[in-house]
């Protein structure tokens, strides 16, 4: 149904261009971060987080 997907189990959040998507949940707080993060620092682009 979707054959350009790219699935990834292991991120906790996605930014890819003007999206951002978390796992959701208590983790969703590492996206707010990096919004904030960016926000100040002028960063962004595409960003995959690892879960620990």
């Amino acid at each position: 149904m979707f054959p350009h997907l790219d699935v990834r189990d292991s991120v906790l959040f996605v930014h890819d261009g003007k999206y951002i998507t978390s796992a959701g949940g208590a983790r969703s707080f590492e996206a707010a971060l990096y919004l904030c993060e960016s926000a100040c620092t002028g960063g962004g682009g595409g960003a995959w987080r690892r879960g620990w």
